[in-house]
């Protein structure tokens, strides 16, 4: 449900600065869901800007915060989408179901998200568009 609920942790500034709470994280999808594990058809998402994507936001706002869509690549982690939250905290990633050869992908993903040194896990099964016999 949660990116991370609450942080037990402090944000110091400068020296002599008053430390502030650590914002609190989380994150939906844009049509609401909160599932960790999603299947996304092709034939539902003709194109990226009708696939749902992914809001991460703060309690108290934490504008300015970047906020990485990454995506397993064998041992790597590459960067999908990013963004920077907004003045509420908020910001949206992107999931782009399109392979290297332009391709709708097929096949089950796993991506994080990331803000604060923060990540959570998600994993995402892509299928085409079925073909008519």
């Amino acid at each position: 449900m949660s990116l991370v609920t609450t942080l037990a942790l402090v944000v110091s500034g400068a020296p002599g600065a008053q430390a502030s709470p650590a914002a609190g994280w989380f994150w939906e999808w844009s049509d609401g869901s909160r599932a960790r594990e999603r299947v996304l058809h092709e034939v539902d998402h003709p194109i990226v800007t009708t696939m749902p994507a992914l809001r991460v936001a703060s309690s108290p706002a934490a504008p300015g915060r970047f906020v990485e869509l990454q995506v397993r690549s064998g041992n790597d982690w590459l960067t999908e989408d990013s963004s920077r939250t907004d003045q509420s905290g908020s910001a949206l990633v992107q999931v782009n179901p399109y392979c290297s050869d332009g391709g709708w992908c097929t096949g089950t993903m796993r991506y994080r998200l990331r803000v604060d040194g923060i990540t959570a896990s998600l994993s995402i099964r892509f299928t085409p568009q079925a073909t008519s016999l």
